[in-house]
């Protein structure tokens, strides 16, 4: 008997990629017969919306995935274009899904899944393969060093101040209150700026600054990976990271709201520390 078919987009930054990847897993070692499309990054129309410009940062052999052809995903986004999908979903044979949640138990003949999948299945049982493959591949990367009594504070600006999605100072000084308790206290920022103030205490207080782009931001994730403490941003990337410290229970602390303007709410283990930022 044939396997069900899944065509699994590839999209977004190195967090996203890494959430869709770890999907792609699930499916695969659930029988499915999974092939990858990685041909988002080179289509710039993706762009036009204000969201900055990605690049595919993750070695796909890493995971044995078969890539889907070009003249394939013409077929499947005309089959969208006129509206041939929804004949051919009424007989189960294909279907399109798109969004935050995928449902197994909706699955047809052949599917296409784009979106941002957080898969909770997904995303924990793979978590470990995903960073040996990522640490096997980058070896010049990986620090030895652990930084068992650090602080990782990540802050994510760039395309999100478009969207108003931003995290004040507010919410980052809190999380660092409460770790040190006004005492003196010492971290390392990771951020996506170009430049930071130094008069603002969020920033004159730190020890190292990591300025990061889409061209180092495996480096700095890997780096991520030796804290202890993180105070992630709302964005995959540093949720990520702390998900895969090499420190056993890192301590985490996460806005509430994830996002102030936005539905969508991250998988967060229940041990991790919320710190609101709206009052």
């Amino acid at each position: 008997m044939l396997k069900n078919i899944v065509i699994l987009d590839i999209m977004g930054g190195l967090g996203n990629q890494l959430f869709q990847l770890s999907l792609g897993i699930y499916l695969k070692n659930s029988g499915f017969n999974v092939f990858i499309n990685p041909h988002w990054y080179s289509d710039q129309k993706n762009f036009t919306d204000g969201t900055t410009k990605r690049n595919l940062e993750i070695n796909l052999e890493l995971f044995e995935f078969k890539i889907i052809g070009k003249n394939t995903l013409f077929f499947l986004n005309f089959f969208k274009k006129f509206y041939i999908n929804k004949a051919l979903e009424k007989i189960n044979f294909y279907k399109l899904h798109e969004g935050q949640n995928f449902n197994i138990n909706e699955i047809a003949k052949v599917n296409r899944l784009t979106g941002y999948w957080q898969n909770e299945n997904a995303i924990f049982e793979n978590i470990p393969l995903i960073k040996k493959n990522i640490l096997s591949f980058y070896t010049n990367l990986k620090d030895e060093e652990l930084l068992e009594n650090k602080i990782a504070v990540h802050i994510r600006k760039g395309d999100y101040e478009k969207i108003d999605e931003t995290l004040p100072d507010t919410y980052y000084l809190r999380a660092l209150n409460d770790i040190f308790q006004n005492n003196e206290f010492e971290y390392d920022i990771f951020t996506d700026q170009s430049e930071v103030d130094f008069n603002k205490d969020l920033y004159k207080n730190a020890k190292n600054i990591y300025y990061s782009d889409d061209e180092s931001s495996i480096k700095d994730l890997i780096k991520m990976f030796n804290y202890s403490i993180y105070i992630i941003s709302n964005s995959t990337f540093s949720l990520l990271a702390a998900l895969m410290s090499n420190v056993p229970n890192p301590i985490v602390y996460f806005p509430s709201p994830w996002f102030k303007n936005l539905n969508h709410k991250p998988i967060i283990p229940n041990n991790w520390k919320s710190i609101e930022y709206l009052n």
